[in-house]
């Protein structure tokens, strides 16, 4: 396997360069028994560049990673948000059998913008199943930002160093499962 680095944006450039374009459609970005590793920063980024404040159709965007390992990166997964009022994108993360390891900046850190066209039905979901995380620094499992319902189950923490709250919940109200989990 290669080391790899995944940067997400939703910045389009128009065939002059000139023009910016925004995703206005739904799509879902799968990583499946990969191996993301040696990245000198995030090993997987999601930043969305523009604000948003519902001219255009809500975006719905579901990141799925399943079976991959992200081993000895800066940072494991960061989402970013220019502008975390208005961005107009509703996220989906799903983490399921995955190994997170000996990265040295941070675990999995989302900022989770406000959404135009919320509602209570309609919302930003985590879900982290049957994963490990193991040996990082500076770690955290961090979701901030709106409402989101979130369920985290049979999962393992072991060995992690980092700032007080191993599970930081952040921002405005969650919606939790959590279920059979092991810290250590």
């Amino acid at each position: 396997s290669h080391p790899i680095s995944w940067i997400v944006s939703f910045l389009f450039l128009s065939p002059d360069g000139n023009r910016h374009y925004l995703r206005k459609a739904n799509e879902t970005i799968q990583l499946i028994g990969c191996e993301i590793s040696q990245s000198r920063e995030e090993a997987i980024l999601v930043h969305t560049p523009y604000r948003d404040a519902g001219r255009h159709p809500l975006a719905e965007i579901k990141y799925m990673i399943n079976f991959t390992t992200i081993t000895d990166n800066q940072k494991a997964i960061v989402q970013t948000s220019r502008d975390i009022r208005d961005s107009n994108n509703l996220f989906h993360w799903i983490l399921q059998n995955d190994t997170v390891r000996n990265n040295r900046g941070g675990g999995f850190d989302v900022r989770l913008p406000y959404v135009w066209q919320y509602n209570e039905n309609y919302t930003h979901t985590v879900y982290v199943d049957k994963c490990v995380w193991t040996a990082n620094r500076y770690f955290g499992l961090v979701i901030g930002g709106h409402f989101a319902r979130v369920n985290l189950t049979d999962s393992l923490f072991e060995d992690n160093d980092g700032p007080p709250g191993l599970v930081s919940l952040r921002g405005m109200e969650k919606e939790l499962f959590i279920l059979r989990n092991v810290i250590h």
